[in-house]
C-alpha cells in the first residue's frame, strides 16, 4: 500500500512538472500544420471516391472552365491545362495564389510555338504539394488525361490540406491563451482566442510566443503598428457576428472548437473580400497618374508618388522586372505595368504554408464572359473582335467600336494559328491586355518567376535608395503637374506587341525510327508514341502517324523480299519475285511519302488531294498491266507477306 502511494505521488508530481514546462514552452506559428505525402494522400484518395454534394457542387462551379480548354481525345484535360484551371479557379474562388501553381512556377511547362518549355528542376518545401497531387492523379489514371470530376477532386482535396492547416494553428491559439481544444467556451472568450487568430493571419503567422502575458503584449503592439487594423478589425467582428447569429451556441451558451474551426476556415475562405478594397484603392491610385501610354506609369512618377501620398512605391527596377511590373521596351522611358504591379507578389497576404492572398485578376471577368459564350478554346477572329466590343470593363464602355489595328492584330493571331485564336494562349492575353490596358495583364514572352521580397533578397536589395529614385526623377525631362502626372507630349502611345505563342496546350510530335527490320516491332513503337501524347491528337497528326507506320513498313516489305536493299522510295526490288507485290509496295510508299510532305507543309490540301488521284490510278494501271494478270500463287504470297508485316 505504501508503495502504492509513492508511485501515485510520483505521477502527480510528473504531471504538474510537464505542465508547467509545456506552459513555458515557446509556441512557434511559423511551421505549423504543414502537410505531409501521407496527409495528401490520403485527402485526394477521400475526394475521387466521393460524390456529394461538395463535389458536385466543385464540379459545377469548374465545369465552365473545364469546357472551355483545350483537351485531348479522350475530352479530358492535359498536365499543363489541369495546372493552370486550378491556378485561375482558386485565385478567382478565394484570392489564393496556391503555390506551385503559379504560371511559370515548379513544374509548370507549355509549348511555345512548337517548342516545349522545360520545367523546373527544383520545388521549394511550399510548393509540392499541387505537383504531388497532380502526379499522384496522373499515375492512376493514365494517359486518358483528367475528368472534370478529377479535376474537382484536386481542388477538394487542396482545400481539405488548408483547411486542416487552419485547424492545427487555431488549436495553437488555443495554448497560447492556455486552454484545451476540448474546451467549450463562451462568447467573449471565443471571442478572444479568434482575433489572437486573426492577428496572426494577418502577419503571415510569422510569431512565437512563450506566455500569455507575452501573448498578450504582442497583441497589444501589433494593434498599433498594423497599418488599417482599424477596418481590418470591422471586417473581423462582421464575419464573427455572422457566424453567432447562424450558429446555436450549445445549452449552455458555449461554443467548441468544432465551431471556432469552421470560422477560422471562413476567415481563409473570404478575406480576399476585404483585401480587394486595398488593391482598388491601389489600383486607382496607380490610374489616376496613368501616363499616355495606356496601362502604365512612368518610373519616375512612380517614385515620386511615394514623396506626396501615403504609397510607399519603392521597388528597385530589377525587382519590377523579375516581379514583370517593368516595361523597358522604351529603355529611356521605363514604365510600371498597373495590372501586373497590382497582382504581384508583394502585395499579397502569406496566410498559408499552401497560398497567399492576392490582388485578383481584373480581366477574369472578360474571359470568364468569353468562355461562356464560346464553350471552346478558340474562336475566329471575327467572333472574338464581335463579342469584346461588347464586353465592358471598369476602365471600358461598351459597346464600342474596335480601333482598326487591335482588329489586324486579332487577325494576325488567327493567321498565325491557321485561322482560329487559342483564346488560352499568350498572344490572346496579350491582345487582351491591348484591348483592356488597365484589367489585363501583359503576358511577357520570357517566364517570369514570382517572387516575394525575402525570396528576392537572397539575390539583391528589393528597394531603391532614396538617390537612385532621384536619379530617375532628374533623368525624366518630363514635366509634372499638380497631380503629380508627368506630361509628355513627344511620349509613345503605343504598347509592346510580340508575335510569340505560348499555350497550356502541349502537342507531343511523332518522330519516325529507323533502324529495325521488323515491321510489326516498328508498328507497335509508333503506336507507344502515340499514346505518350496525352494533349491533343488532331487529323493531321493521325495522318502523320499513318504515313509513317506505312511508309516503313513498305520499305521494310521490299527489303525482306529482296536480296539487296535497294535506293529508298527509286527502286524498290526489280530483283524481287512477284512483279505486283513490288508495285503496290511502291505505291504504298510514294502514297507514304505524299502524306509526309503534307504534314511538313510541303503540299497543301489540294495538292494532296491531286498527288493521291494520280498515284493511285497510276498505282491500278501498273498492276493491270503486269504480265496478263497475277496469278493464284502470288496472291497468296502476297496476302501471306501482309499478314506477316
Amino acid at each position: 500500500m505504501a508503495l502504492f502511494k509513492v508511485l501515485l505521488i510520483f505521477c502527480v508530481l510528473s504531471v504538474s512538472v510537464s505542465g508547467q514546462q509545456q506552459q513555458h514552452q515557446r509556441l512557434n506559428f511559423r511551421g505549423a500544420g504543414q502537410a505531409d505525402r501521407g496527409l495528401a494522400l490520403k485527402a485526394l484518395e477521400e475526394e475521387l471516391a466521393a460524390h456529394g454534394d461538395r463535389i458536385h457542387r466543385l464540379e459545377s462551379d469548374l465545369e465552365q472552365l473545364f469546357i472551355s480548354l483545350p483537351k485531348n481525345v479522350e475530352g479530358n484535360l492535359g498536365h499543363q491545362a489541369v495546372r493552370y484551371a486550378l491556378h485561375r479557379f482558386f485565385l478567382k474562388r478565394h484570392g489564393w495564389f496556391i503555390r506551385g501553381l503559379e504560371p511559370d512556377g515548379a513544374e509548370w511547362s507549355g509549348e511555345t510555338d512548337g517548342q516545349l518549355i522545360p520545367p523546373s528542376s527544383s520545388i521549394s518545401l511550399k510548393e509540392w504539394v499541387p505537383s504531388f497531387l497532380q502526379d499522384t492523379l496522373e499515375a492512376r489514371v493514365g494517359q486518358r488525361g483528367s475528368s472534370l470530376h478529377d479535376l474537382a477532386a484536386v481542388a477538394a482535396a487542396m482545400e481539405d490540406l488548408i483547411q486542416r492547416e487552419s485547424k492545427e494553428r487555431l488549436s495553437m491559439v488555443y495554448l497560447a491563451h492556455e486552454l484545451s481544444t476540448f474546451d467549450s467556451l463562451p462568447r467573449l472568450p471565443v471571442s478572444e482566442v479568434l482575433l489572437t487568430y486573426f492577428m496572426s493571419f494577418l502577419v503571415a503567422n510569422n510569431f512565437t510566443v512563450g506566455s500569455y502575458a507575452e501573448l498578450m503584449g504582442k497583441r497589444q503592439m501589433f494593434q498599433r503598428a498594423y497599418r488599417n487594423f482599424t477596418e481590418a478589425s470591422y471586417w473581423f467582428y462582421d464575419k464573427l457576428e455572422s457566424h453567432f447569429q447562424q450558429s446555436d451556441s450549445d445549452e449552455y451558451g458555449q461554443y467548441n472548437f468544432g465551431w471556432a474551426s469552421n470560422v477560422v476556415t471562413d476567415i481563409g475562405e473570404s478575406f480576399y473580400s476585404f483585401n480587394e478594397k486595398e488593391c482598388s484603392a491601389l489600383r486607382s491610385a496607380l490610374s489616376s497618374v496613368e501616363s499616355r501610354k495606356p496601362g502604365r506609369v512612368r518610373l519616375s512618377t512612380f517614385y515620386n508618388m511615394t514623396r506626396y501620398s501615403h504609397w510607399r512605391f519603392t521597388e528597385r527596377p530589377e525587382f519590377l522586372r523579375a516581379l514583370g511590373s517593368l516595361d523597358d521596351s522604351d529603355p529611356k522611358n521605363p514604365s510600371v505595368i498597373i495590372p501586373n504591379y497590382a497582382m504581384a507578389r508583394t502585395n499579397c497576404l502569406d496566410g498559408s504554408h499552401l497560398f497567399a492572398i492576392c490582388c485578383r485578376n481584373t480581366c477574369e471577368d472578360m474571359m470568364g464572359d468569353l468562355e461562356k459564350s464560346l464553350g471552346a478554346p478558340s474562336a475566329s477572329a471575327e467572333q472574338l473582335a464581335t463579342l469584346v466590343a461588347n464586353l465592358p470593363s471598369e476602365s471600358v464602355e461598351a459597346p464600342r467600336e474596335l480601333p482598326p489595328d487591335l482588329v489586324g492584330k486579332l487577325q494576325e493571331i488567327s493567321e498565325h494559328h491557321g485561322g482560329a485564336v487559342p483564346i488560352h494562349g499568350r498572344l490572346f492575353a496579350q491582345w487582351m491586355h491591348h484591348a483592356y490596358p488597365l484589367e489585363c495583364p501583359y503576358p511577357h514572352e520570357e517566364g517570369i518567376n514570382p517572387q516575394t521580397a525575402s525570396e528576392w533578397m537572397e539575390g539583391g536589395e528589393t528597394e531603391a535608395s532614396e538617390s537612385e529614385m532621384q536619379k530617375h526623377l532628374d533623368n525624366d525631362m518630363c514635366a509634372v503637374n499638380w497631380q503629380g502626372r508627368a506630361d509628355c507630349e513627344e511620349e509613345s502611345t503605343e504598347l509592346p506587341w510580340i508575335m510569340k505563342e505560348r499555350l497550356i496546350a502541349q502537342s507531343s510530335p511523332v518522330s519516325p525510327v529507323f533502324g529495325g527490320d521488323d515491321a510489326g516491332a516498328v508498328a507497335a513503337g509508333a503506336v507507344e508514341v502515340a499514346a505518350g501524347a496525352t494533349e491533343e491528337v488532331s487529323g493531321t497528326s493521325v495522318l502523320c502517324l499513318f504515313a509513317v507506320v506505312s511508309f516503313m513498313s513498305s520499305c521494310i516489305y521490299a527489303h525482306r523480299r529482296s536480296s539487296t536493299y535497294p535506293e529508298l522510295g527509286v527502286v524498290l526490288g526489280e530483283q524481287m519475285a512477284g512483279v505486283n507485290e513490288v508495285r503496290v509496295a511502291k505505291a504504298v510508299a510514294a502514297l507514304s511519302l505524299l502524306a509526309l510532305g503534307y504534314c511538313a507543309d510541303l503540299l497543301n490540301g489540294a495538292m494532296l488531294f491531286g498527288a493521291v488521284c494520280f498515284a493511285t490510278l497510276t498505282s491500278v494501271a501498273l498492276a493491270g498491266s503486269a504480265g496478263g494478270g497475277s496469278s493464284c500463287s502470288s496472291k497468296t504470297a502476297l496476302r501471306s507477306n501482309t499478314k506477316a508485316l
